[in-house]
């Protein structure tokens, strides 16, 4: 497969593996460099929506050996789950609101959150991290203070500390990432 393959655009609109992606190539670049970064055990994915991050993180796995775990409100990746490169199980329906998924206390765990109400859940997340664990947000910080539908709340859990901001700067990301002290 070649690079043209994996990152493309399509009328416009940006694609990975041929799936249309929410993010950009600034997006996908920092959060490769985010999960070399880290070395994960377990990637948990907050906000899958139709799969094309979570086919991109899914491949990452394969390489890099961790466990990734995609949830979302509804099932949306059908898309993703008939490329044949990932298994549906990496898809799970879970709302929030409802308490956070359980691999979010694993240890070496990095959580991405692009689900409605980021600063919310990136919140909850980064109080519920063990030691080193990191999360990031997309849409951070430009959507959130162009009035993007989601709540408007800061990051505050306690113990975290911004983690490769010039990186997301240097690629044009609006991902940002915390890591629990």
């Amino acid at each position: 497969m070649t690079t043209k393959d994996l990152l493309s655009l399509h009328n416009g609109r940006f694609r990975l593996f041929g799936l249309p992606a929410l993010q950009g190539q600034g997006d996908v670049a920092f959060i490769d460099r985010l999960v070399y970064a880290v070395r994960p055990q377990v990637v948990v994915e907050i906000g899958a929506g139709g799969g094309a991050l979570s086919l991109y993180l899914y491949v990452m796995s394969q390489a890099l050996d961790f466990t990734l775990y995609s949830y979302d409100i509804e099932y949306q990746a059908e898309a993703a789950v008939l490329t044949g490169l990932v298994p549906r199980e990496t898809f799970i329906t879970h709302d929030i609101r409802n308490g956070l998924p359980t691999h979010v206390y694993d240890e070496g765990v990095l959580v991405l959150v692009d689900d409605d109400d980021k600063p919310y859940t990136a919140s909850l997340v980064g109080a519920a991290l063990g030691e080193g664990g990191v999360v990031a947000a997309h849409d951070w910080p430009t959507r959130h203070a162009a009035g993007c539908p989601f709540t408007q709340r800061e990051f505050t859990a306690e113990g975290c500390d911004e983690f490769m901001l010039t990186e997301a700067e240097l690629l044009y990301s609006d991902w940002r990432a915390w890591r629990k002290r």
